[in-house]
């Protein structure tokens, strides 16, 4: 017998959540469709904590080609079957054809594909898995898996955007803190040495540096324990729903990076919201779609409140605006899509709008971020010179004298 963690939906739209022993995931699915809930995930307990796991992430750009392939196959007429086998051979993602080749053999013993897409194993994210369920149910898998593909297609451009805006900081930092090791590491004791021979008086900041570079030198591994001891604890807090909340709301209050990451979180939450309402999913399970796929503890507050306001009746944008997130246009556009029931076009424009800001926010960010790092480098880096040659300095007038 193992443990299994479930979230499921009533018919009601009521989230419920809990844990069951069963032999088989199998199991528990059908005692859940037994108990009238509709299964939203599955996974089997792990006595590891989560934060000390790393599980790694299926590429967007992998997840776009496999739906795009699949919508392919499907409306040329193609079994699902024969379609899971043409992608076995064609994904050249290694981590995605294993998930294919996972699927075709549970969809072989009589599982529906969403079923393979949602079990323990699975790498697939739950919206995928969804909204396959609700192709299903509804016979228009191929077009489903036709907007997933878009869907990704975008997703896998913002990630590029933003791990090309890092490039740039990222190599910079690695130079600095190599230039810093090597000064501390090589040139501060020759240095020192040079000095001490000559018995010149080393003045106060020639003597913090040579004191700072002995610490260094002393405590080197003293002091890799303590910042592995510290990104550890920070890793623990952060995987806490209180640190991850409280990181995710500082950051969105910062001046540029809050702007930025408001505009991302804002972009993805729209097209999620987008895709699920045009797929005619019911309100509340496309809510609780959208809150685990837009990546932001407070955005999910919003959506908190927003499926337990529905669930009385409520506007939808009233209780978004609760959590204090989401900016008065993303608000006032929501009541306009509530008001005039076109919900996904709406989101399609809140989408569109909002990563062209991203993108030009992330640009400003990264104008901001070279020459802030580039004056910290040089200050470091010139305090250091200016110490080593004041002595120096002394030391040759002293020499003319």
């Amino acid at each position: 017998m193992a443990e299994f963690r479930f979230q499921a939906m009533d018919r009601s739209g009521q989230l419920h959540e809990g844990d069951f022993t069963a032999d088989t995931e199998a199991v528990v699915l059908e005692a859940l469709r037994e108990r009238g809930l509709i299964p939203i995930k599955v996974v089997k307990a792990s006595s590891i904590p989560g934060w000390l796991t790393f599980r790694p992430k299926i590429k967007a750009d992998s997840l776009a080609l496999f739906c795009r392939q699949m919508a392919m196959v499907l409306r040329a007429g193609l079994s699902l079957m024969n379609g899971l086998n043409i992608m076995i051979l064609q994904i050249p993602d290694r981590m995605m054809k294993k998930e294919v080749e996972r699927m075709y053999r549970e969809v072989q013993t009589g599982k529906a594909l969403s079923e393979a897409m949602s079990s323990t194993e699975s790498a697939i994210p739950p919206l995928l898995a969804r909204m396959v369920a609700t192709g299903e149910a509804s016979g228009n898998l191929a077009e489903i898996f036709l907007r997933m593909s878009d869907f990704y297609e975008q997703e896998h451009n913002i990630q590029t955007r933003i791990k090309g805006a890092m490039v740039y900081p990222i190599i910079l930092t690695v130079v600095a803190l190599g230039l810093l090791f090597f000064v501390f590491r090589f040139l501060i004791p020759q240095i020192e040495t040079l000095l001490s021979g000559t018995g010149a008086q080393m003045p106060l900041l020639t003597r913090s540096i040579i004191g700072i570079a002995h610490f260094i030198q002393g405590n080197l591994l003293l002091m890799i324990i303590a910042v592995a001891a510290l990104v550890f604890l920070v890793r623990y807090w952060l995987s806490t729903p209180n640190g991850r909340f409280r990181k995710d709301r500082l950051i969105s209050k910062t001046r540029v990076m809050g702007t930025v990451t408001t505009n991302l979180v804002t972009t993805r939450f729209a097209r999620t919201a987008a895709i699920v309402f045009r797929s005619g999913i019911p309100l509340l399970q496309g809510l609780e779609l959208i809150r685990q796929n837009v990546g932001n503890a407070v955005a999910e507050q919003a959506l908190d409140y927003a499926m337990e306001g529905v669930r009385k009746g409520e506007s939808l944008a009233y209780n978004l605006e609760r959590a204090n997130f989401f900016d008065p246009m993303t608000l006032q556009m929501v009541r306009v899509g509530e008001e005039t029931g076109s919900m996904d076009e709406v989101m399609e424009q809140i989408a569109e709008y909002y990563n062209k800001e991203a993108e030009t926010g992330i640009t400003q960010l990264l104008s901001l971020v070279e020459p802030v790092m580039l004056l910290i480098m040089g200050v470091i880096i010139g305090t250091i010179i200016v110490s080593i040659m004041l002595p120096l300095f002394d030391l040759i007038g002293n020499m003319k004298v």
